[in-house]
């Protein structure tokens, strides 16, 4: 029941992992999803610029997954004219 648990909750938790190093390094983040549903989890900016893009998954095996963490990604490239993408 535990190892269930850990797996429902383990894409969370490296979601807060990342969110954790990314302010201990001083980067802003923001989150974007748009009205599909797609979504980034990190939006670094600098001052008004946005610099990178960064998706976070556990598993991406099942390739319905993977390509909606694709989509997301090159949505929100387009829309927030970033070409630094991290996966």
């Amino acid at each position: 029941m535990v190892s269930f648990r850990f797996m429902e909750d383990a894409g969370k938790f490296y979601e807060n992992l990342a969110a954790v190093e990314l302010l201990l390094r001083g980067k802003e983040i923001c989150y974007w999803k748009d009205r599909q549903h797609r979504e980034v989890d990190f939006v670094i900016k600098e001052d008004l610029k946005v610099n990178q893009l960064i998706r976070i998954c556990y598993d991406i095996d099942d390739p319905e997954t993977k390509k909606r963490e694709i989509n997301g990604l090159i949505k929100a490239s387009g829309e927030l004219n970033c070409k630094n993408l991290l996966w």
